[in-house]
């Protein structure tokens, strides 16, 4: 990527195994990543930092969620963000577009819409209930918090992103 501080690091690779693009091109280096995983059959992604400090890359990374093919989990130095689609299946034990966390009690649980829409979710465990919400595009539910230490959320149309503090216990 663009963005390898030293060469000599792709040294203990062969060289068939190593893809180079230009410094200067259209997609970033997430994309092209998510490109490769997507076209090599990856049906789960998990983002894993991002952003470098930049604002213009953090909003770059969150866009992605937008998109038709999208992540499902970005892990950042303090959060842990879940991409829920009510047409989804986000893992094997879970029902389509629902989820289960186990928190400390009191912690920050922000939700925001994302792709087309129309939106709707359902939630238990949480301080202020997400049910019968109306939703719009720029919409969103920041610093609610969790009464119980399970909670649950559950999407009925659209795509969220749910988003909690980055802990051990999930």
């Amino acid at each position: 990527m663009d963005s390898l501080d030293d060469l000599e690091r792709l040294d203990k690779y062969p060289i068939e195994r190593i893809l180079r693009y230009p410094k200067y091109k259209d997609l970033t280096d997430t994309e092209l990543v998510l490109d490769l995983l997507w076209e090599q059959g990856c049906d789960y992604v998990c983002i894993i930092g991002g952003g470098g400090g930049r604002l213009d890359h953090l909003l770059a990374i969150y866009s992605l969620f937008d998109r038709l093919l999208y992540p499902h989990r970005w892990l950042t130095a303090a959060e842990d963000a879940y991409c829920l689609d009510a047409s989804d299946r986000l893992f094997e034990d879970t029902l389509s577009g629902e989820i289960i966390l186990k928190l400390p009690v009191d912690s920050l649980v922000s939700v925001f819409p994302l792709g087309p829409g129309p939106w709707g979710i359902e939630s238990k465990g949480l301080k202020w209930s997400l049910n019968d919400l109306s939703w719009n595009r720029g919409c969103f539910g920041i610093s609610n918090i969790n009464t119980e230490e399970l909670i649950q959320i559950r999407v009925i149309q659209g795509r969220f992103m749910i988003i909690t503090p980055l802990t051990l216990c999930h």
